[in-house]
């Protein structure tokens, strides 16, 4: 992953924390500097941490103790690959800000193999399996699926194959970076049970992917 040039990671960051450079509020501009600055250049960590600070406007008691999170990623004993899934951490841990569900739908996308294409009603059947998406009556499992997805990738926890239209969600298939994949297995090694770690076996060379869902096993 190259890290790009100081201009182009600002542009980047405030682009994607302020939707365009000439949105920065002016006392916010010296900690989003900063902020910007401990990403290192990485474009999915610009992404990801300004993603999780869009419509964040309070210094004191937002930007500040971000800021004071992704320095920690540099802390002594940490070689540059746990530098990076720490800084990608960050933007991780307020995922549950937006949606309490948002941490365990990111974890589904750990266990398909690299480079894998996610259509969309696959994502619907898993979900619903897990009760992550609700299938009460007046519900709508795809709504509700279409929207959490879409939250994934507004904060660039995903890649889609186009722009988010409730009137294709039919079309839209989906597949996870290789770093982002790597952050999921990286948090569930950390943060050892954190579900769905119990009821997914996660893939891995030589073995087949298995889903185990309240419906049975579910192999790909």
């Amino acid at each position: 992953m190259v890290p790009l040039l100081k201009d182009d990671s600002w542009s980047l960051f405030c682009a994607h924390a302020f939707k365009r450079l000439s949105s920065v509020p002016p006392d916010l501009q010296a900690v989003a500097q900063r902020v910007a600055k401990e990403c290192q250049g990485l474009p999915l960590a610009l992404k990801v941490i300004g993603g999780a600070m869009c419509g964040k406007v309070n210094r004191k008691y937002e930007w500040e103790p971000l800021l004071k999170k992704v320095c920690m990623a540099r802390m002594e004993g940490r070689n540059v690959e746990e530098q990076l899934y720490e800084r990608l951490r960050v933007g991780y841990n307020l995922l549950s800000e937006d949606d309490c569900r948002l941490k365990e739908c990111f974890h589904y996308f750990a266990a398909f193999p690299e480079d894998s294409i996610i259509i969309f009603q696959e994502i619907v059947f898993h979900w619903t399996a897990e009760k992550l998406v609700s299938v009460d009556d007046g519900d709508d499992p795809e709504a509700d699926t279409f929207s959490l997805l879409k939250r994934l990738w507004e904060r660039s926890f995903i890649e889609s194959n186009g722009e988010f239209d409730s009137d294709r969600m039919y079309m839209l298939n989906f597949k996870v970076h290789d770093v982002m994949r790597d952050l999921a297995l990286y948090v569930l090694e950390k943060d050892s049970g954190t579900p769905p770690a119990k009821e997914l076996y996660f893939y891995r060379a030589g073995r087949a992917l298995v889903y185990q869902t309240q419906y049975g096993n579910y192999m790909s």
